[in-house]
Formats: structure tokens, C-alpha cells, sequence
């Protein structure tokens, strides 16, 4: 009956502030709509969709009163933690009425005594998101039930991370969250150099011979780019280990280059195994051998090498 009766006394203090002012914007008109709405639902005990109406209006205009009875809303709903919220805004808004604002300071006085409080601060732009709230900017305080609670904060860049955070009743818990250091990754060493490159055909080789010695040039460059892929997937490892496995992004990138280094290594075998089978089967061609002729006092002969 408490919580019903500061309900009325807020409504008294706000609807003419935002329905009746002389020169309403847009969003004071919405923000009405939205007052009316959570009024009439918490009049028929729909406490969830109250507070989330009296929410929705102070998101359009501002104004304690709005807050205020978003809170009234979740004690009623059994919403602790988003009712201390409710109360602490209304309370910072400033513009809270002399009643109103002693009520709602007894009220989070009295479900203080029952959450943990968490107190987080971090980087400018940065936001977090545990239980209740979404995307909340920083610094940000929050009510929580006691006990552990997965945190996840974004920072400008698309960066983000994870950790657990456990809060005590009647304690406040402070969290200082930063983005994930970017570690230059060491300079990688060009692919080897084949020693021995394969002898160029002579313009009047086979196309076998000559296809034969295309692929087995592809075997070396394939397996070059072997090498350095794998050099990356082992930088890229190395990222996800210093970030103590939290970096998801270093995770996928040291996956995927260790995917593309297998690839290339089974091409480079492919090209190789397929470059000496047409060498080897090429037919021979007049350019691939020398003919001799000898001229003697008995007869003469020619010798034909391969």
C-alpha cells in the first residue's frame, strides 16, 4: 500500500509538469503518453510494464518524477536491483519533490542493505553491460544481487571484454575496466629462397616438360607462403596467450592463418608431386638431345645423347 500511495502523491507532482506545460515539445508529448501508460498499469497492478513505461518517459524528457515512479514500479514487480537504480537517478536528477525525494532516499536506504552496489570505471567512450543494464556508459553505478556476475565492456575500436565480478550485500565493489592492449606483433622473416631453383626449359622443351617446370616453381612459391603463414598463426597464438585467452579476435585470426598454412603446404605438395611426374614423362624433344657424327678411314659413325 506504501509503494501505491507515493505511486498517486508522484503522479500529482508530475503529470501537470509534463502534460499541461504551455509550450510542450515533441518529447514532452511522449513522454506524457508514456507517464499515462505506466500510470495506468501500475493502477491495475501490471507492475513490469509501469516501470517499464515511467522508464521509457524519462528516457524522452527527463524529469525525476518519471524515475522516481519506475522505481516504486520495480519494488513492486520484486525488482530489487533495478528499483535502486530507479532511485539513485531520480535522486541525481536533481528535481526530485521534498517528499518524493526523502521516500525514495529511505527506499534505497532499505534495499542497500540487501544488494551489492558496483562502481565501474574505464576509458571515455567505453560502455558496459551486466544483468539489468545494457550498454551503460561509464562511469556507471549499478545494483546488484549479491554474488558473482559476468561483466562485459565495449571500448571505441570495436574492442571488448569479458570478466566475472562478484559483489557483496550492503558493500560497494569498484571495477576498473580497460581496453585490450594491442601488441605489435615482431617483424616476420621473408620466405625462404629456394637454393636451387629448377633449370628454366629451353624453348624447345615438351608443353609436358614445360608444364612440368611451371609446377614445380608453384611448389616453391606455395611453399613459401606456407612458411609465412605459419609464422603469423604463431604470432597471432602468441597474442591470444599474453591476453591470458580473453583476446577472441587474436583467437580467430591464429585459426584461420593455421587453416591457410595447412592449405598451402598440401598445395605446395600437390604442385611438386605433379611437376616431377610430367618431367619425368615428358617426351623427349631434338633440343633435349646432342647428335655427334665421326668420320674415319674405315667408315664413319654418329652418337645421339639423351
Amino acid at each position: 500500500m506504501l509503494a501505491r500511495r507515493s505511486l498517486v502523491v508522484a503522479l500529482g507532482f508530475a503529470v501537470p509538469l509534463v502534460l499541461f506545460a504551455p509550450a510542450a515539445q515533441a518529447t514532452d508529448a511522449a513522454a506524457a503518453e508514456a507517464f499515462k501508460a505506466g500510470a495506468s498499469a501500475y493502477q491495475k497492478g501490471d507492475f513490469r510494464n509501469a516501470a517499464a513505461s515511467f522508464e521509457r518517459a524519462y528516457r524522452e524528457s527527463p524529469r525525476a518524477a518519471a524515475i522516481y515512479n519506475a522505481g516504486l514500479a520495480w519494488e513492486a514487480a520484486g525488482e530489487s536491483p533495478r528499483a535502486a537504480d530507479a532511485y539513485t537517478a531520480a535522486l541525481d536528477a536533481g528535481d526530485l519533490g521534498g517528499q518524493q525525494k526523502k521516500d525514495a532516499q529511505t527506499r534505497l536506504a532499505n534495499l542497500s542493505k540487501g544488494l551489492g552496489h558496483l562502481d565501474v570505471t574505464g576509458p571515455a567512450g567505453a560502455t558496459i553491460s551486466v544483468e539489468h543494464r545494457d550498454a551503460a556508459p561509464l562511469p556507471a553505478k549499478v545494483y546488484l544481487t549479491a554474488g558473482p556476475h559476468d561483466l562485459t565492456a565495449r571500448f571505441d575500436g570495436g574492442t571488448s571484454t569479458k570478466q566475472q565480478v562478484t559483489v557483496a550485500a550492503g558493500a560497494t565493489t569498484p571495477v576498473a575496466v580497460e581496453a585490450p592492449k594491442k601488441v605489435a606483433a615482431p617483424p616476420l622473416a621473408p620466405p625462404p629462397v629456394a637454393s636451387t631453383a629448377p633449370k628454366p626449359p629451353t624453348s624447345g622443351s615438351s608443353p609436358r616438360k614445360l608444364a612440368g617446370f611451371v609446377s614445380l616453381g608453384g611448389a616453391v612459391v606455395a611453399s613459401g607462403a606456407a612458411v609465412y603463414l605459419g609464422l603469423s598463426a604463431v604470432s597471432a597464438k602468441n597474442d591470444f596467450n599474453d591476453s591470458g585467452h580473453k583476446d577472441l579476435n587474436a583467437h580467430d585470426r591464429a585459426d584461420s592463418l593455421r587453416t591457410m598454412t595447412n592449405v598451402a603446404w598440401i598445395a605446395a605438395g600437390v604442385l611438386a608431386a605433379t611437376g616431377v611426374v610430367l618431367v619425368l614423362t615428358a617426351p623427349s624433344t631434338p633440343s633435349d638431345r646432342s647428335v655427334t657424327a665421326t668420320l674415319g678411314p674405315t667408315g664413319g659413325a654418329v652418337t645421339v645423347r639423351f
